[in-house]
């Protein structure tokens, strides 16, 4: 049988190295940045410019165009139309609700060409000619490609950087929901969810000293699990460090999304391991706790790794159709699942096996209330 448990000092200290280095980039000013909803910055919404030209073989005047739109009730559009060039004008349909759009390009399309392209590269190509490289790499597309309707996302920007964002979309585009994010709250959603996740971690403590009551030590298998979903969640904050560091990655709401959904994959994937061991526990498969917890181990590792697996290829697929602006929430998701499932088979039994035996002197030798423990 596969011999999971005699190898523990080295799973547990390979974990220990691992957390280590990531609480130490996560600590050091520089790792973990924040994003802008974070930090506070602006927003806005990109649609395409409107425009009407004449059909082949005919004239278009900016008094027909007028006209046009003001026998279909758009007034306040036809004040604002400017011409392009000869025959061809644009209409401001910022404000307009996606229906009376359709409405008017329908209405202007009886005297002539109507057009409304804007493409993801040529909102990208404008964000990064003006410096804002981060942000356009964080470009939402909203809606269809049809549509070509596109948020963004800024840090703070000056006077003259809004002014200059502003003329640099009216170029290809429209500018509306141009409007400021206010950092407070934002810092009010990680409050309450650093408190959620408090909660819910003493609620999952309690609760697994309850349901395993019937063994020796039921606070022993809680404790376990909490520390095996605290190693989740530091390797991926240790890991966005990193890639902070390295990438100028950032974390925003859709992090924090992610590392409750690491808590609740994980400690699902961790009570699957402990429930066996109990059970096998209560049978007394074996005279000794470390067998019964690799023969628990060996019973619950093909089904573990086939869970994981199956939710990273979810993932991978996600990413490679998808990707875009989920792209760093999904990293967190793959990072969070590859931590859990080494967590629920290497750390959770393995510290049970420790604790269970009183070897914890054999990690850190040089404590002497230790040695007496293990007296």
């Amino acid at each position: 049988m596969l011999d999971l448990i005699s190898k523990r000092q080295w799973f547990l200290a390979c974990s220990l190295i691992v957390v280590v280095a990531g609480l130490i980039s996560v600590l050091i000013p520089g790792g973990l940045k924040l994003g802008m909803d974070f930090k506070g910055g602006w927003s806005a919404t990109v649609v395409p410019l409107v425009t009407v030209a004449p059909n082949e073989g005919e004239t278009l005047t900016i008094d027909q165009v007028r006209e046009k739109l003001t026998d279909l009730g758009f007034a306040e559009a036809a004040d604002g139309i400017q011409q392009l060039e000869e025959g061809k004008f644009s209409i401001p349909t910022a404000s307009l609700s996606d229906e009376d759009q359709d409405r008017l390009k329908e209405g202007l399309a009886e005297i002539g060409q109507v057009e409304a392209i804007l493409t993801l590269g040529q909102v990208k190509q404008t964000l990064s000619d003006l410096g804002f490289s981060q942000a356009a790499e964080r470009v939402q597309q909203l809606g269809t490609e049809e549509t070509g309707e596109f948020f963004i996302r800024t840090p703070a920007l000056t006077i003259d950087e809004q002014e200059g964002l502003k003329s640099a979309f009216e170029q290809i585009g429209q500018v509306k929901d141009f409007r400021l994010v206010d950092p407070v709250v934002a810092s009010e959603t990680v409050r309450n969810a650093a408190i959620a996740m408090g909660v819910v971690t003493i609620a999952m403590l309690l609760y697994i000293a309850l349901a395993f009551r019937k063994v020796r030590n039921p606070f022993r298998y809680g404790t376990c699990a909490i520390i095996t979903l605290l190693f989740s969640v530091l390797v991926v904050l240790g890991m966005f460090s990193f890639l902070g560091r390295t990438m100028n990655w950032e974390i925003d709401p859709m992090f924090i999304a992610a590392i409750m959904a690491i808590m609740g994959y994980g400690i699902n994937d961790t009570i699957v391991v402990l429930d066996r061991i109990r059970e096998n526990s209560t049978r007394r498969i074996a005279p000794e706790f470390e067998s019964v917890v690799n023969f628990s181990l060996v019973q619950t590792l093909t089904r573990s790794l086939a869970t994981g697996m199956a939710a990273l290829l979810t993932i991978i697929a996600v990413y490679l159709f998808v990707g875009g602006p989920i792209s760093h929430f999904l990293i967190a998701l793959f990072v969070g699942i590859v931590a859990s499932t080494y967590g629920s088979i290497f750390i959770a039994s393995q510290l049970l096996v420790v604790w269970e035996k009183r070897e914890w002197s054999r990690f850190l030798p040089r404590l002497p209330w230790l040695q007496r423990s293990k007296e």
